[in-house]
């Protein structure tokens, strides 16, 4: 552990600045109406998740020099209640994920901790949780708008969908575990009595949290990769105890080359004319 722990320091201090590209994974995915949400999704994660470290770290010197405080900011903000009620972007998860990078197995507690502390003064763990957030409030705006072009059978410009784009957008939405006639019927019950679309309604539907919360949690997920054997993403093997040796920092590229390049494929094939430049 002491030697692995050393070997981090040595190769991975600018670790964050190779995770830049991590947002563009959910980019790829997105459709051109899909753009602005995109940023608004991953620029208000990445900001939010900044914000909560510096609050934190404020209030936790505040504490220790024997001042009262009234709370963490982020126990109190919506948005952060309920991407921890989903499981994504919290501090446990964050950590495993960062681990299931370039330090699963270690088992000595002051090396666990070392690693902890050496992730947080590289950005990585702020960044990583930002980007999740970001990437699980883009998962549900674009579930939404793939739901109601479905419902309304005409894309964001206003054209009628065609077989074909149908069912790429069922594929789209199944992908992630939601039912495209579920989100339907979903979307048409939460109309108002004017015929328009209630969001908030939608939004506090059974549908909306047994469906489209799980299928975010999920793709966000496929943005932030955690190279974990249960996360059934690289070889069983790499979890030896004698394969560290042999793999070093291989579980990432192993769980990217799994996950993104075999699924960028796969929908390459299905649908050529979307997802080929």
């Amino acid at each position: 552990d002491p030697l692995r722990f050393t070997q981090v320091m040595a190769h991975l201090g600018f670790v964050t600045v190779s995770s830049i590209t991590e947002p563009f994974i959910a980019l790829s995915k997105a459709d051109l109406p899909d753009v602005s949400p995109y940023f608004k999704a991953f620029g208000s994660g990445i900001i939010k998740s900044f914000g909560k470290s510096w609050d934190r770290t404020i209030k936790q010197i505040q504490m220790s020099s024997g001042k009262k405080v009234k709370g963490f900011k982020d126990l109190s903000d919506e948005e952060w209640l309920e991407v921890y009620r989903a499981g994504v972007a919290t501090e446990q998860a964050m950590m495993a994920r960062i681990e299931g990078m370039f330090a699963e197995g270690t088992v000595n507690p002051t090396v666990r901790n070392l690693n902890n502390i050496f992730f947080n003064m590289t950005l990585l763990q702020q960044w990583t949780q930002g980007v999740q957030m970001g990437a699980f409030n883009f998962a549900k705006a674009r579930s939404t708008r793939i739901t109601r072009e479905l419902a309304e059978n005409k894309n964001a410009f206003g054209i009628k969908l065609t077989d074909n784009a149908r069912q790429r957008r069922k594929e789209d939405l199944f992908e992630f575990g939601i039912d495209s006639e579920d989100a339907i019927n979903a979307y048409n019950i939460s109309k108002g009595p004017n015929g328009k679309f209630d969001l908030e309604t939608y939004q506090n539907s059974e549908f909306y949290d047994t469906q489209i919360i799980p299928g975010a949690n999920l793709f966000s997920k496929e943005i932030i990769l955690n190279p974990k054997a249960s996360e059934m993403n690289k070889p069983l093997w790499f979890n030896k105890p004698w394969a560290a040796l042999f793999i070093q920092f291989a579980n990432y590229p192993t769980a990217f080359n799994n996950i993104v390049l075999k699924g960028f494929a796969r929908d390459a094939i299905r649908h050529p004319t979307a997802n080929i430049p």
